[in-house]
């Protein structure tokens, strides 16, 4: 079996791919069948490291990660989704305690991993390894005479290296450092001291300071001494910008900056002075974007949380000007009080961006407008129920994949979502009753999900089964009959009894009801509501540029309800074409 991971991650100054804005896609599983979750124990006791610093990476059908088994403290592992093949890959730090040598900072390079540990002797370095004890080494010591990179270090692969930073005694700062993966080939970027790190596809942008020392500004590299510059000097003189790239939409990366006169805002950039330029000026009498503020991009879309010193910290979208950045929606009833939008994970699903609320936890989505701008709460649960993690999720096939930090029913579980209140479920209540099992480092694994809880190393993989169709039951048609003039699909049903066949109006779908004197077949229409043609309309314009038609995924909720029984309602995702 193949293993991949694809995560991406929006707020936090790391993005692990910027060209590429999705995730892994499962084969598409015939859209009648019923998924059983199976979840499998591969190590008891076992701690996976995660957050931030800390995702599982995939190389050569195995996934990497930080874990402690409590016996040997943080160490490197890796998995093939076996039980008999997760397994500690050295012990690099045997003397050393859990706290201090803790692994961090673990990617991709070439056919191995690269990362951070204190072995007890060096202190703090980088490190390699090919996935076998012998080929698990320290790459340079860097400081032989202490720690020579940070433990929270902010690193990056960008063409083919690995990008970190690291700390200089005799100069007080970090400066910025880059390796193959060999002693020869680690060397010096930066000198000047550095933060964040943001890889694009023809650049590295980072934060540097001059040469003196002062006014930390947006720079670039390619990881020559001479495609070393600084892209604009934002606030001029000793004073910071203080850049903080965390988004890019193509070649344009975003950030939040100060300018010296307008504070805080959100500017864009694609990496030349004269196309480094704020964006707008959100909030006219003080700064619209926080430390750290979130960013995330759906499509060419830029989504951010800002303050304008109006409605107070809401969801934005921006196009890269400035009557294109807008306020999605005044979630908040009253600015300063209650809960905050958080971006905490861009999701693929479909054309939205789901986002939680600070504090609550609620579950939200939006597709960019106030009216599609709307809370996710799963049916049969009341609105405060359920509290949502999306700082582990990650997407598997239609669904992103997140954790609950608090449901009075379940506790703490793993849930997951296709962006409906309908598609959105309990996966598995691994702990039965309100106790929890508390999931988290989420990892994508070929078509299985790798995860961490209460009991050690999970793995969940779905089975597909055919459903059966109970008395006075149906199974909706896997497929229809197109118009691809008008979009429509016509489906034909049998209905097991007589009754009332309802399906909701979607997304993009008009609602349709069919009243049925005696069992048998019928036929019903599926047709666009006015969302849905302007959606094809779109989508048709980009297939004729290629010869194509244009196509649209649906997803319908039927409720049959048999006259001398109870209503059952099931969901079928169907594809609408034109062209």
């Amino acid at each position: 079996m193949k293993f991949g991971v694809a995560s991406l991650r929006a707020g936090v100054g790391i993005l692990v791919a910027c060209v590429l804005v999705s995730g892994w896609s499962a084969p598409a599983a015939p859209s009648t069948t019923v998924a059983k979750p199976e979840v499998t124990l591969l190590k008891a006791g076992l701690w996976m490291g995660g957050g931030e610093f800390n995702r599982p990476v995939t190389v050569g059908g195995w996934t990497y990660f930080a874990g402690s088994d409590g016996v040997h403290g943080q160490e490197l592992w890796k998995t093939d989704g076996t039980t008999a093949g997760t397994v500690m890959v050295k012990d690099i730090g045997p003397n050393v305690s859990r706290p201090r040598n803790r692994l961090k900072s673990l990617r991709a390079l070439g056919e191995g991993v690269v990362f951070t540990i204190d072995d007890g002797v060096h202190g703090r370095e980088v490190w390699r390894s090919d996935g076998t004890e012998a080929g698990t080494v320290l790459v340079k010591d860097i400081n032989p005479d202490g720690a020579g990179v940070p433990e929270g270090n902010d690193v990056a692969v960008f063409s083919g290296e690995y990008y970190f930073l690291a700390y200089q005694p005799q100069s007080i700062r970090y400066d910025l450092w880059k390796t193959d993966g060999t002693e020869e080939g680690t060397v010096l970027v930066h000198s000047h001291g550095a933060n964040f790190l943001f890889p694009t596809r023809h650049a590295l942008f980072y934060g540097g300071a001059q040469p003196d020392g002062s006014g930390h500004e947006l720079w670039r590299t390619d990881g020559t001494p001479e495609g070393t510059v600084m892209v604009k000097d934002i606030n001029p003189g000793s004073d910071s910008g203080a850049p903080t790239v965390t988004a890019c939409v193509g070649d344009v990366v975003y950030l939040a900056a100060d300018d010296g006169i307008h504070g805080r805002e959100l500017w864009r950039s694609d990496g030349t002075p004269e196309g480094t330029v704020m964006v707008k000026d959100i909030n006219p009498v003080g700064s619209a974007l926080a430390n750290g503020a979130s960013m995330a991009v759906v499509g060419d879309v830029l989504y951010v949380t800002a303050d304008d010193g109006t409605h107070g910290e809401e969801l934005w979208k921006s196009d890269g000007t400035a009557t294109g950045t807008t306020i999605v929606k005044d979630i908040q009833a009253q600015p300063g009080y209650g809960p905050k939008p958080v971006v905490s994970q861009q999701a693929v699903v479909g054309d939205q961006l789901l986002f939680t609320l600070s504090m609550r936890g609620e579950l939200w989505r939006t597709d960019g407008t106030r009216a599609g701008t709307v809370r996710i709460i799963p049916h049969g649960q009341e609105e405060s129920a359920v509290r949502y993690r999306l700082s582990d999720s990650v997407v598997l096939g239609s669904h992103l994949y997140l954790a609950s930090s608090e449901e009075m029913v379940h506790g703490a579980e793993l849930w997951r979502t296709d962006g409906t209140s309908a598609g959105t479920e309990l996966v598995v209540d691994s702990v039965p009753g309100p106790g929890s099992s508390y999931p988290y480092t989420l990892t994508v694994a070929g078509d299985s999900l790798l995860f961490a809880d209460v009991g050690g190393l999970e793995k969940l993989t779905y089975t597909y089964l055919e459903p059966t169709a109970p008395p006075n039951r149906f199974v909706p048609p896997s497929r229809g009959e197109k118009n691809k003039r008008k979009g429509s699909l016509a489906l034909s049903v049998t209905l097991p009894a007589a009754g009332r066949l309802e399906i909701a109006a979607g997304r993009f779908t008009k609602p349709v009801t069919l009243d049925l004197a005696a069992p048998g077949a019928a036929s019903v229409l599926i047709e666009p509501n006015r969302a849905g043609k302007r959606k094809l309309r779109v989508k048709l314009v980009k297939a004729r540029r290629q010869g194509g038609a244009a196509r649209l995924k649906v997803t319908v909720t039927m409720t049959f309800t048999p006259l001398d029984g109870e209503p059952y309602a099931i969901t079928a995702t169907y594809r609408l074409r034109r062209g």
